[in-house]
């Protein structure tokens, strides 16, 4: 389960230029900011995706700093409410889940000082998720064919 915005190149040199991954992460977050703020999602998304994997990039990176964890999962957050303002449910639960998984993979290697940090990133996006699943649940019974009329 996999999403991709950056094209490969663009991934392999970000990876080897993590000072430039980084002025692009705030570049594209900005970005992203600026087209949601006029609605024009689809643009927004290109944006939200590239700074989700240029933070999970900076993650790599910079295992040992709680910045990464803190941009990657603001990262998730953004991308994941804009498949939501698309209409894209599925997706949208699909990027909060890989952020989850990431975040916990990172939790079982990390160290204690940033264990906490980790811990309250779980547990925002796991509640992101509780969110996007009760939503999900609630438009998909508003399409039962239920007849309440009587005959």
């Amino acid at each position: 389960m996999q999403i991709h915005f950056l094209c490969p190149s663009h991934r392999v040199w970000f990876n080897r230029h993590p000072e430039f991954a980084r002025v692009h992460f705030y570049q594209s977050l900005g970005a992203t900011q600026h087209h949601r703020k006029y609605h024009a999602w689809p643009v927004a998304l290109a944006y939200a995706g590239s700074a989700f994997e240029v933070a999970e990039i900076l993650l790599d990176k910079y295992a040992e700093s709680l910045h990464p964890i803190v941009i990657y999962t603001s990262s998730a957050i953004l991308l994941s409410d804009t498949f939501d303002k698309l209409e894209n449910n599925d997706k949208a639960l699909q990027v909060l889940h890989l952020c989850y998984q990431r975040l916990n993979k990172e939790l079982i290697t990390g160290d204690k000082p940033r264990l906490g940090a980790l811990f309250r990133c779980i547990a925002l996006v796991t509640g992101k998720m509780r969110e996007l699943w009760h939503d999900k649940s609630k438009a998909e019974s508003g399409h039962l064919p239920i007849n309440i009329s009587t005959h």
